[in-house]
């Protein structure tokens, strides 16, 4: 089938009533929530960041020939869409994550037709940030009578290694209506557009729609692989007497293999899963799934030493995996987050029993030629996964189902002992402090009550991998009980980062660790929040107050800036040997940190404080895997201490300067990192992560505008607000900062610094007479700063 982009040009119609509807055009990827004010009367509340419940309506013109048969695929429609073409409902579909394929064939004209798709998303709803809308890209297939089922497409390599590769073809031929035989070609082409495979071969066509396979030998594949990539393409023909038709598939050749003695294996070579947990959520840009955004989001984690994610809890964008594949960042794919069971009174629980089955099996059959996707969950926390509620039968019939549409991938689900018994969630999870329900880093750890029975054991025995939720101290218990059983950590506490990795690395059954999360979302408002204070508060309340807008437990903050339990991580993984100078805000000294365990202590990378703290104690924190850290003061040491689970503190007296923090190991200094006093603000520092844009409608450009000194060293602590202006071929799509608790609203072009910049996106016009787009930072008391984007023209776009 022709596959053509028509994410160009709707109407969209949006607001927070039907009768109340805002009227404009846009192009897709569009969140039509995430500009809208927020409110402490949210009907979602925290959970959704305090963002308001919406519709919208969104209006396209298409052109179809006579007899042309027309696929329209929405990646990602939130929620309840509605499809209507030429006034006539001929699609519905509650979930707002699947990819679904949408037949529009039987109702075209052949002409003009007009199509509408209607949009509801209404909270309470969801635990996290949803955005609204045609959130996802959009996309026509097109081909004659006869067409390949894009979604009934399956390459697996069932033997994969350096020397050669058996690849089975397997595809879905549609619109015969005479059976008769066909005449089917399949070329494999390597990753430099090589053939290096090809097979032709008479096959027998049913009426309706056949399922054909072939098996082809790929010799000296080049194998796709986390720090190697490598991607193939099938092309594919059938001709037969009602007419022809070709589709197009990537893939990847690998092998992997995971058991309970050796653990995971990619192409034979065993490695631990470096894992962490996303939501689809892309900062201040909301839910709209740029593929810009969504491959710098996978970008940035590997750069940050993640090789997993596991998409919580839902399908992800194609985008999304579409990254995964050419970056090498393997993926735990998840489709629910409730089963018949609510979280939520308006969550899917109202309509799994209908639909559950069919959202099964969309998002496996879009997803499972990814080689980046590694694993299926049918679940996260599922409240009846005990037993209660027919919850064992029901996730029988959801492996089962996963299994039979792809027979090479394990299904898992992220496991919670007491999810069906609210009052014992606390009681079973690794909770330092558990009166209270606080988190001290520096204390002793809980040993929590064993609330695991036979009922979830009934429940992970229709699983390949069984999912931990937050107890990595069964790794080494189940290992003895159940020495077949794999674990994988699929949700794990930052404050407890060394605790999960040691279990990790000391237990070969445990393949990896997913930590909640790897970047900051909208919503789950201040579940990572602290308190400091001397003594251990009474109280920790899960609900928090407005205007907290984002979770804020990330390693990475809403605008891909690295936090400083990132570099701890890399630190207790492995990947850095170096040091990792922070401090505390002098205000802190004294007092101790806690949270819920899904926080880090707050600490900057700052020597920058007021003079009345000028003598007075700052507590230093090192992140190093040295022996010991020497601390020095414009160059006098004022401190040597051992470090403890990596991390080496000392409280030091303020002084402008330099303070330096040296790695020793073994008696000799093996790094060191710097801190220095900054003068007053400065400028305006820019970093434009590209500086030429495609005029396709998508491509987005991320400058981030820093408040420095005169030698461009940061103020983290200058909160001014920084106003952004858009002017030429493009727009400002976002502007935002890594602030989890602020007033503000989107899309008024101003933000506040927080930790001393602000991020901007600009995105390029689909058509533009102008070749260039000027961006202009301003900030009360510093001089303007101003950033040229140049433009490349994307032929065909703009229609």
């Amino acid at each position: 089938m022709r596959k053509e982009d028509f994410s160009l040009h709707w109407m969209r119609s949006a607001g927070s009533h039907w009768s109340r509807m805002t009227r404009e055009w846009v192009d897709l990827p569009d969140d039509h929530i995430i500009n809208m004010h927020r409110s402490p009367d949210s009907g979602g509340q925290g959970s959704v960041g305090f963002f308001p419940s919406a519709q919208a309506v969104y209006e396209k013109d298409l052109t179809a020939a006579a007899g042309e048969t027309v696929l329209m695929h929405l990646d990602g429609a939130y929620e309840h869409a509605e499809v209507f073409l030429n006034g006539d409902l001929i699609y519905q579909h509650p979930y707002g994550y699947t990819g679904v394929l949408v037949d529009l064939s039987e109702k075209l004209n052949a002409g003009e037709n007009h199509l509408r798709i209607t949009t509801s998303a209404i909270h309470p709803g969801s635990r996290w940030y949803t955005g609204g809308g045609l959130y996802r890209e959009v996309t026509l297939y097109r081909a004659g009578r006869i067409w390949f089922d894009p979604y009934a497409v399956f390459i697996t390599t069932p033997e994969a290694s350096g020397s050669q590769a058996r690849v089975r073809v397997e595809a879905g031929i549609c619109g015969v209506r005479t059976a008769a035989e066909g005449l089917l070609r399949i070329k494999i082409q390597d990753p430099f557009g090589n053939t290096v495979a090809m097979t032709e071969a008479a096959v027998s066509l049913d009426a309706g729609k056949t399922t054909v396979c072939q098996e082809l030998i790929v010799e000296e594949p080049r194998l796709w692989s986390t720090e190697d990539p490598q991607l193939y393409q099938a092309c594919m023909s059938i001709q037969t007497p009602e007419g022809a038709d070709m589709h197009l598939q990537t893939f990847g050749i690998r092998c992997i293999e995971i058991d309970a003695k050796q653990g995971f294996r990619l192409n034979g070579v065993p490695m631990k899963l470096r894992g962490g947990c996303i939501h689809h959520d892309n900062g201040m840009l909301g839910s709209a799934a740029y593929p810009v955004a969504e491959a710098r989001k996978i970008r940035l984690l590997k750069q940050a030493g993640f090789n997993a994610i596991r998409t919580a809890h839902n399908p992800p964008s194609t985008a999304l995996l579409d990254a995964c594949d050419k970056m090498g960042m393997l993926v735990l794919v998840e489709s629910f987050d409730v089963w018949r069971y609510g979280k939520n009174p308006l969550d899917y629980h109202t309509y799994f029993e209908k639909w559950w089955d069919y959202d099964t099996s969309m998002m496996v059959l879009r997803d499972r030629n990814h080689p980046s996707v590694f694993c299926w969950s049918i679940g996260n926390e599922i409240m009846e996964f005990d037993g209660n509620s027919n919850g064992i039968e029901w996730g029988r019939k959801q492996a089962e189902l996963v299994r039979s549409l792809d027979p090479t991938r394990p299904v898992t689900s992220g496991v919670n002992c007491a999810c069906g018994r609210p009052e014992d969630f606390f009681r079973s999870m690794d909770f330092p402090e558990m009166d209270h329900y606080v988190n001290f880093v520096e204390n002793g750890v809980f040993h929590g009550e064993d609330l695991w029975g036979a009922a979830t054991e009934a429940g992970i025995a229709n699983l390949d991998i069984a999912g931990y939720n937050y107890h990595f101290r069964r790794y080494a218990m189940d290992r003895e009980q159940y020495p077949d059983r794999v674990i994988m950590g699929t949700e794990t506490r930052p404050a407890l980062t060394w605790e999960n990795w040691q279990a990790v690395k000391e237990n070969p059954n445990c393949i990896g660790d997913f930590v909640w999360v790897a970047m900051d979302n909208l919503g789950e408002a201040g579940m990572g929040r602290v308190i400091w204070a001397k003594e251990p508060p009474k109280t920790f309340s899960w609900g928090v107050p407005y205007p907290w807008l984002s979770c804020w437990q990330g390693d990475l903050d809403m605008t891909g800036y690295r936090l400083p339990v990132s570099y701890y991580r890399n630190v207790v993984w492995g990947l850095d040997l170096g040091i990792h100078l922070f401090t505390r805000h002098p205000s802190r000294t004294g007092y101790n940190c806690y949270g819920n365990g899904w926080h880090w202590e707050e600490v900057f990378s700052s020597w920058t404080y007021e003079d009345e703290w000028i003598g007075k104690p700052v507590m230093a924190v090192a992140y190093t895997s040295a022996e010991q850290v020497r601390f020095l003061l414009n160059g006098v040491e004022v401190a040597c201490v051992p470090t403890e689970r990596m991390i080496a503190r000392a409280e030091i007296p303020y002084q402008r300067g330099t303070l330096t923090a040296e790695a020793v190991h073994g008696n000799k200094v093996i790094a060191n990192d710097v801190l220095q006093t900054a003068r007053p603000a400065a400028c305006l520092s820019l970093d434009a992560e590209h500086m030429t844009l495609k005029t396709d409608g998508k491509d987005l450009a991320y400058i981030r505008c820093t408040i420095t000194d005169q030698n461009g060293i940061p103020l983290v602590l200058d909160d001014r607000e920084i106003h952004v202006e858009v002017e030429g071929a493009g727009v400002l799509q976002g502007l935002g900062s890594g602030d989890p608790c602020t007033e503000e609203d989107y899309g008024t072009g101003r933000r506040k610094a927080f930790r001393g910049s602000v991020m901007a996106v600009v995105r390029a016009f689909a058509q533009c007479d102008a070749d260039t787009i000027r961006v202009r930072f301003t900030a009360q008391g510093l001089a303007e700063a101003e950033c040229i984007l140049s433009v490349a023209q994307v032929p065909g776009k703009g229609e």
